[in-house]
């Protein structure tokens, strides 16, 4: 049996898939589960169980339009053997395309429900329905239960254990696709300025290539702060991840790229909500930094300008309220940020 599983995007529903695919495959030691992603993804499979294959989606060159659909499909159709299943975590086009013509050939197929009904009635601005949503998770589980699978979890981390280290260990991954994401840099300054100042506290700063400048600005003018941009590979990145004693992230893949290695997260929320269902695995809500704004929830995924134009959502969030969740969970007593 050869289980098709199908999410091509983004880095952070990559990471959600994992530990439910990892479970599963690891009970069922007898399938053959192949996962479908975009190629730059593919290196997040780290230490996957024997039974799991990973074909890197070309959605850029050999697999792009219709045409690299027919492609890919061909190219996953080599990889299977015997009874096909497909799990479509995506509900794309091209995910859709893929299900289709696996099920003219007598594939059973199974399709994540995406609820968009209920994610609209928690993003509008009047008569918000301001409540937990199933998480994305449990839309995976979803669709295995669907094919036959005991989805539940026995996942904890990609790595076992934690290297071991003197001093305490925090990594800030300030940065996020949309602003209303994005915890103002000149507040994060104010984060990092309180945090440094500990010589126990040691802050590895995480970002893209085109952050590396302001981030190695902060290394330069910090003690105790250090930039991992583009000096590490993916997978260092990760083992780093994996022995940090907490995370500051935001709604943003780091989120669950701590929860891969169960490392603690203190996650700063503006435009977006954990109630539509994106919250890390394992991660205490307690966690989870954000102002009770009429307006907010007003997106998903975090797109949408800000109808007033200022962000408040995040904008207003203090500096004092991140230190102070920091220390809580490291175990210290409540500092205050310098206003101003």
């Amino acid at each position: 049996m050869t289980a098709i599983v199908i999410r091509f995007s983004s880095l952070g529903d990559i990471a959600i898939v994992i530990p439910v695919l990892y479970s599963i495959a690891q009970r069922y030691s007898n399938d053959r589960f192949l996962a479908i992603v975009k190629e730059p993804f593919a290196k997040l499979f780290i230490n996957k169980p024997e039974n799991v294959f990973v074909i890197a989606a070309q959605t850029e060159g050999r697999h792009i339009g219709f045409f690299g659909v027919l492609r890919l499909f061909f190219d996953i159709k080599k990889a299977v053997d015997g009874e096909a299943r497909i799990a479509d975590l995506h509900g794309s086009v091209r995910s859709k395309i893929l299900s289709l013509l696996f099920r003219f050939g007598g594939a059973k197929t199974a399709s994540i429900c995406k609820a968009r009904g209920e994610k609209k009635a928690l993003i509008r601005m009047t008569n918000k329905m301001l409540k937990p949503l199933k998480t994305t998770l449990e839309r995976y589980q979803g669709v295995f239960t669907a094919l036959g699978y005991d989805a539940s979890l026995k996942f904890t981390s990609i790595f076992e254990g934690r290297n071991a280290h003197s001093g305490i260990w925090i990594g800030i991954a300030p940065f996020a696709k949309h602003i209303g994401k994005t915890y103002p840099p000149d507040l994060t300054k104010k984060v990092i300025e309180v945090l440094s100042s500990r010589s126990d506290i040691k802050i590895y700063l995480f970002g893209g290539t085109n952050e590396q400048g302001i981030l190695q600005k902060w290394e330069s003018i910090h003690p105790n702060t250090q930039s991992v941009v583009e000096k590490l590979s993916f997978y260092d990145e990760m083992r780093l991840i994996g022995d940090l004693d907490l995370m500051i992230t935001m709604d943003s893949a780091n989120l669950h790229l701590a929860s891969l290695t169960a490392t603690t997260a203190v996650s700063i929320w503006g435009a977006t909500h954990p109630f539509a269902g994106f919250y890390g695995l394992n991660q205490s809500m307690e966690n989870a930094i954000g102002l009770p704004l009429l307006c907010r929830p007003c997106s998903v995924y975090g797109q949408k300008r800000c109808f007033k134009g200022s962000y408040e959502c995040i904008r207003l969030i203090d500096p004092s309220a991140i230190v102070n969740r920091v220390l809580k969970n490291i175990g210290d007593r409540p500092l205050l940020v310098q206003k101003g």
